[in-house]
């Protein structure tokens, strides 16, 4: 794979700090400290978040609204996931790394994997898979 350059598009957005800043619509709460730190600002939502330059710069913003539409933090698609693996959720959605309270469609037992678990190992009841 070719080493990616400071002209490439996608790699590098030219631009004052300043500029970057506004384009990711992150507002700076102080002066822009350099590259070597990160630059403590807010985003829409009000989120405080430090990036570094260089994140923004490839894209990047605000965390933790950048991960709201992922699959991890997304009940409906963590709720897809679990049900393809045969286990029916009788909670809401804990977080992916919580144990999640379900009963198996297949031998009616309740189990509490992790979302994170079942949607990496494609595995859903302890039961079932011991089975031969």
């Amino acid at each position: 794979m070719p080493r990616r350059s400071p002209d490439d598009e996608v790699y590098y957005s030219p631009g004052t700090p300043e500029q970057l800043m506004a384009q990711a619509e992150l507002t700076p709460l102080e002066p822009f400290p350099g590259t070597k730190r990160g630059w403590r600002a807010r985003c829409p939502q009000g989120h405080e978040v430090a990036p570094f330059i260089h994140d923004v710069r490839r894209g990047g913003g605000c965390k933790r609204c950048n991960w709201r539409g992922r699959e991890w933090n997304n009940a409906e698609k963590a709720t897809e996931v679990m049900r393809a693996a045969l286990l029916e959720p009788l909670v809401p959605y804990p977080g992916a790394s919580q144990p999640w309270p379900c009963r198996c469609m297949t031998c009616g037992a309740e189990v509490a994997p992790r979302y994170s678990k079942v949607r990496h190992r494609k595995i859903g009841c302890r039961y079932c898979v011991k089975r031969p």
